[in-house]
């Protein structure tokens, strides 16, 4: 009986591998791309990008001003590998933490936490 079992095994690591059963699997690994981890000097209306996890359907951005992430000030869903913070969203000289979860039916893969900091509010001069 281990024969038979061994063989299917096999078989079904190669279907994997050839790409022809990637609805099975979670998604592939992947790496956060921009703003790169400790960015300084990164705009109000930060764009995040990241790289595409392969067999994903959709992605969960998370940021927060807290690096364990416990209750996230901005998440989002998307289906893109980027996404920009709405206006607003975050303050100047403020540090953030951000990270990705790829997600399909059969799972997740978390993507690594990056940081990155804003640059200084622009005050519009009065008068």
């Amino acid at each position: 009986m281990r024969g038979p079992v061994k063989a299917l095994w096999v078989l079904g690591a190669v279907l994997v591998a050839a790409g022809t059963a990637s609805a099975q699997v979670p998604p592939g690994p992947f790496s956060l791309t921009s703003p790169y981890n400790g960015a300084t000097g990164v705009s109000l209306i930060p764009a995040l990008q990241w790289e595409v996890a392969a067999g994903a359907t959709s992605y969960l951005v998370e940021v927060d001003d807290d690096p364990v992430m416990g209750s996230p000030a901005y998440p989002a869903q998307t289906t893109g590998t980027t996404y920009t913070l709405p206006i607003f969203t975050v303050r100047g000289l403020t540090t953030y933490y951000w990270m990705v979860t790829a997600s399909n039916e059969n799972g997740d893969r978390v993507s690594a936490e990056f940081s990155f900091t804003t640059e200084a509010d622009v005050v519009p001069p009065l008068g």
